[in-house]
């Protein structure tokens, strides 16, 4: 009784931070625990999908149109029991852009508000002007992932199949900075966990001394921003919007800063989570030139030091990297379904050797 207490007074505003905190440490820890040199893997998803995502399958799952945080806690544990009553409860408080503690859980609630507060607990979906029932957002990025591979999949498919003795042996060849494979994989894995534990630390949020060190294994000396609180402000934010899946706003949030380009802001992100991201530079860039739907590219090339890249805007290269992380999903289906364990880093990895 006494740990159900402590639970509930997480869900009070003065605890709002140290539930967040909780919240994020039980997902990093996730991935220090699984996180193994050789093969690289790193985080992947704790439930079958997020859980903001099984809290609205349920809402609309509910036959009576009003229901409670309970209904919710019922339903989703009718089929996945191991999500903690707690972040359910909590996530329905966040949906809910009207209740009063909504605003304490700041990512949920920007980014999902599906429901609406009547009042002594009980909730329904929004509506639609129109009268319909609000259940998901127009243009969202699960809307755009599915128009973009009902367009590009066969030819991201046949791309792969003619390039799969390449791929696989410049996985095998990953070289940076003339060190050898395992002392890379070791170099990655290792900026990887300083990343995830700087969160832990800061509460979502990445310091300085982490990005520097980020910055200083892809050979760019110094993150770019010296204002520490700022940085901290930024990446938490970025960091919020990753949590959601919500890859474009996230990296667009770091491009913001000045002298931050997408093959820096790449790293950032892609290095925290190996297993869903990916550094995008001007190497993987290059080896995706031939990728092509007709006489469509279907991914820019980022600039580099000696290489000549495409002009973008920070919003079409944030669209890019969805894209590039959309594209190395497919790889990495195919690669593992023909019985090659790769990671989407691993992927990238061996792109970033075709494009030496």
């Amino acid at each position: 009784m006494g740990f159900a207490l402590f639970l509930d007074s997480l869900r009070q505003p003065a605890f709002s931070n140290l539930h967040r905190c909780f919240s994020l440490c039980a997902r990093i820890q996730l991935m220090l625990y699984s996180n193994r040199s050789y093969p690289l893997t790193v985080m992947g998803l704790k439930y079958p999908k997020r859980i903001w995502k099984c809290v609205l399958d349920a809402a609309c799952e509910v036959e009576k149109g009003v229901f409670t945080a309970q209904d919710i806690i019922d339903k989703i544990h009718g089929t996945i029991p191991e999500i903690p009553a707690a972040s359910i409860r909590s996530y329905v408080i966040a949906m809910a852009s009207n209740h009063p503690s909504s605003h304490i859980y700041a990512s949920t609630h920007k980014n999902h508000q599906y429901f609406e507060y009547l009042g002594k607990g009980r909730y329904q979906l929004k509506k639609e002007p129109g009268g319909g029932i609000h259940t998901e957002k127009r243009g969202s990025p699960a809307n755009s992932k599915a128009d973009f591979l009902r367009k590009y999949k066969e030819t991201v498919l046949s791309w792969t199949t003619e390039n799969e003795a390449a791929i696989i042996s410049g996985r095998r060849s990953y070289s940076w900075n003339g060190k050898t494979l395992i002392e890379c994989l070791d170099e990655r894995n290792h900026v990887s966990r300083l990343i995830a534990l700087s969160r832990i630390r800061n509460g979502g949020g990445v310091e300085l001394g982490t990005l520097d060190a980020v910055m200083s294994w892809g050979g760019f000396g110094s993150f770019p921003l010296r204002d520490e609180a700022e940085a901290l402000r930024i990446t938490s934010e970025a960091f919020d919007l990753l949590d959601d899946r919500n890859i474009k706003d996230a990296i667009l949030k770091l491009l913001s800063v000045n002298r931050v380009g997408i093959s820096s802001a790449s790293k950032v992100i892609g290095l925290f989570d190996q297993n869903q991201l990916a550094i995008y530079d001007s190497r993987v860039g290059t080896a995706l030139r031939t990728l092509k739907h007709g006489d469509e590219r279907i991914i820019k090339c980022p600039p580099g030091r000696k290489r000549l890249g495409d002009a973008c805007t920070h919003e079409q290269w944030a669209e890019n990297y969805e894209k590039y992380v959309w594209v190395l999903e497919v790889i990495r289906n195919l690669l593992n379904e023909s019985g090659h364990p790769f990671s989407i880093a691993d992927v990238e990895m061996a792109l970033f050797m075709m494009g030496k």
